[in-house]
């Protein structure tokens, strides 16, 4: 029973991330037969990874045609932001207050590594990168609901991030979160919530 839970929630994850990312985009239809020779897993295997999808609302259910991965309009993005900015903003202002040494060494170390997707053009990896910095900071704040649900809305409104696809967007991106991170480490509580919803609502009017 423990091995089928651990193989239920790594698909489970990896589905996640492949919605994630942007290999699935919005409208994609995820079939059972599909999935299941993707990852050798089988069909109660797969409904079960699909069915914490669809309550983690990543993915949408239709009857007779099965599940496919789920497209916000335009309201319920603006919705997703204003909820994130509440969220970030509170978690970039803890963090700020109690960040240690250490944490500031790791996100300094994810800036570096964004720099050198973005000098090798590596869209992909830029995007990965800035959300680990994100959920990192959401995670240095200290409150565990806090950074749930940060990660919770952020996976359900990332496919947005593929309308971003140039090295411009990338240098704006990695400038933004520098100076994220410089606030942070300043213990500028106030200035680093101001600069994280400053970053949600500059990707806000891009959708």
């Amino acid at each position: 029973m423990e091995n089928t839970h651990l193989v239920s929630e790594t698909v489970y994850q990896e589905i996640k991330k492949h919605i994630q990312y942007g290999d699935y985009l919005p409208g994609y239809h995820l079939t059972e037969s599909e999935l299941m020779k993707k990852y050798g897993v089988s069909r109660t295997t797969v409904r079960e990874s699909l069915r914490r999808l669809l309550e983690d609302e990543i993915v949408e259910q239709t009857p007779n045609k099965g599940f496919t991965v789920r497209r916000l309009s335009k309201a319920d993005m603006s919705e997703y932001y204003y909820v994130l900015e509440a969220l970030e903003g509170a978690a970039a202002s803890l963090a700020a207050k109690v960040r240690t040494p250490e944490q500031m060494d790791s996100m300094t170390h994810l800036l570096q590594e964004d720099r050198a997707a973005i000098d090798e053009g590596n869209l992909r990896q830029h995007r990965q990168i800035i959300f680990e910095l994100r959920f990192y900071i959401a995670d240095c704040a200290g409150n565990r609901h806090l950074s749930d649900l940060i990660k919770k809305v952020h996976v359900i409104i990332s496919n947005c991030y593929v309308s971003l696809p140039t090295t411009v967007s990338m240098e704006a991106s990695y400038a933004e979160h520098e100076r994220l991170v410089k606030q942070i480490q300043a213990g500028n509580a106030e200035l680093a919530a101001s600069e994280v919803r400053k970053i949600l609502r500059s990707a806000a009017s891009i959708m």
